[in-house]
C-alpha cells in the first residue's frame, strides 16, 4: 500500500504537471526518512562501468516520510538511483516518461517498490515469469540428475538438462527482440547481466547494433562495445597482465610485478561492500592454509579514500598484502578486466599470467598444489 502522503502528493502532482516525452517526476514514500532528510538523484552504479562519470541529476528534502521531485528532463531512458540520507545502499532504476512511484522502508531502499516506468516492468516481467518459472523446472531436472546414479539414465538426464537451457536461451532472445525496439535499455541490460555469456559474441554484437546511437553511449550499455571488442582477450586464460601500481603500507608504491609468489589472488574488495567483509575470515583460513604452498593473497581496496581503505584492511586478521588502487572510476586495473561487481577475485600464477578469472574460493584446493 502507498502512504496516504504518496497519494497526496500525487494529486498535487496530476494537477501542476503535464508530462513530455522527455521529462519525468517522481514521487514516493520512505517509511523513518522523517522530514528534513535529503534525497539525491543520481546515476549511482550497479554492475556498470566503472569508467562512467557520476552526476548529480538534482535534490530534495524529505517531509513526513514523502519525497518529490518534478519533470526531470531527459534525452533518453537512462539508468539512475535514489539515495536516501540515513539509508544504507540505493534504490537503481530506469527513468521513463510520466510518474513514478516509489514506496519503501529506510531500513531497506534498495527493495522499494517502484511504478511507472515500463523499462523497470520488462525487467520484473522477465524475471518474475520467463526466468523463475525456467528455472524452478530446471532445479528439479538437475536435482534427479544428481540423485541418480545409473550412468545411462543420468546420460538421459543430462540431455534434459541441456534441452532445458537452450530452451531457456531461446525463450530469452524471443523476449529480447519482441522488446527491444520500445525498450532497448531494459532489454540489454537483461541480456547483459543474466545471459551475456550464454550467446555468441556474433549475436550480441547484432543486437547491440540494432539499438539507436544514443542507447549505445548510454551509461547502462556503454560497456557492450569493451567485452565484444577488449574484455575476453584481457581474462584469457594464460595471459600476462600488464604491471598496475599500487600504493601500499606507509603510502609506499608497490607494483605487481615487483610482488613475488608462486600464486597471486587478487582480492578487489571494499570498506562499503558488506559481502567483501564478510568474505574476509575465509581469506585469512586460506592464507594460513596455503602460505607455505606460495600463495600470496592480495587485498586491493577500490575504495574513494586512503582512510576507508585503512578501515578495510583492518578487517583482516593475517598477514596479507593490503593494496590501495583508488576508486572504480579511476583505477586501470579495475577497468582492465571491466569489473561490474565486487568482491571479485583472479589467481594469478608466479608470472603474471591469468590461471582463473572471476574464481570461487572453493575452487583453490583443485589449484594451487
Amino acid at each position: 500500500m502507498i502512504h496516504k502522503a504518496l497519494n497526496v502528493l500525487f494529486a498535487l502532482s496530476i494537477s501542476i504537471t503535464g508530462y513530455s516525452q522527455n521529462s519525468a517526476s517522481i514521487i514516493g514514500v520512505i517509511k523513518g526518512l522523517g522530514t528534513g532528510k535529503k534525497i539525491i538523484l543520481g546515476n549511482k552504479p550497479k554492475g556498470i562501468n566503472p569508467s562512467f562519470v557520476y552526476v548529480k541529476y538534482d535534490s530534495t528534502l524529505s517531509s513526513n516520510d514523502s519525497f518529490y521531485f518534478n519533470k526531470v528532463k531527459f534525452e533518453s531512458p537512462g539508468y539512475y538511483s535514489l539515495e536516501f540520507e540515513g539509508a544504507k545502499g540505493w534504490k537503481p532504476f530506469f527513468i521513463d516518461k510520466g510518474l513514478i512511484k516509489v514506496d519503501g522502508t529506510i531500513e531497506s531502499v534498495y527493495t522499494s517498490k517502484l511504478e511507472g516506468s515500463k523499462n523497470d516492468e520488462l525487467i520484473k516481467e522477465y524475471y518474475n515469469s520467463l526466468y523463475a518459472n525456467w528455472d524452478a523446472a530446471h532445479q528439479k531436472i538437475l536435482k534427479r540428475f544428481n540423485a541418480e546414479n545409473d550412468s545411462i539414465k543420468k546420460r538421459k538426464i543430462l540431455d534434459t538438462v541441456l534441452s532445458s537451457m537452450s530452451d531457456y536461451r531461446n525463450r530469452t532472445i524471443a523476449f529480447y527482440d519482441m522488446n527491444v525496439k520500445e525498450y532497448p535499455y531494459a532489454a540489454f541490460y537483461l541480456l547483459r547481466n543474466i545471459n551475456l555469456n550464454n550467446y555468441p559474441d556474433s549475436f550480441v554484437k547484432e543486437q547491440f547494433l540494432m539499438l539507436p546511437k544514443e542507447a549505445q553511449m548510454s551509461t547502462p550499455l556503454e560497456d557492450i562495445y569493451y567485452r565484444l571488442t577488449y574484455q575476453k582477450q584481457n581474462v584469457e586464460i594464460g595471459k600476462k597482465i600488464p604491471n598496475f601500481l599500487f600504493k601500499g603500507k606507509q603510502s609506499l608504491n608497490k607494483d605487481l610485478y615487483g610482488i613475488d609468489y608462486k600464486y597471486k589472488l587478487l582480492v578487489f574488495g571494499a570498506s562499503w561492500c558488506a559481502p567483501c567483509i564478510e568474505e574476509i575470515p575465509a581469506l585469512d583460513s586460506l592464507n594460513r592454509l596455503y602460505e607455505k604452498k606460495g600463495l600470496g593473497i592480495l587485498a586491493i581496496s577500490v575504495d574513494n579514500t586512503e582512510e576507508k581503505w585503512k578501515i578495510y584492511a583492518s578487517n583482516f586478521k593475517t598477514k596479507i598484502v593490503q593494496l590501495f588502487t583508488g576508486s572504480p572510476s579511476k583505477s586501470r586495473i579495475y577497468k582492465y578486466f571491466n569489473i561490474n561487481a565486487i568482491p571479485y577475485i583472479i589467481l594469478l600464477d608466479s608470472k603474471n599470467a591469468i590461471i582463473k578469472n572471476n574464481i570461487k574460493l572453493e575452487e583453490l584446493e583443485k589449484i594451487i598444489h
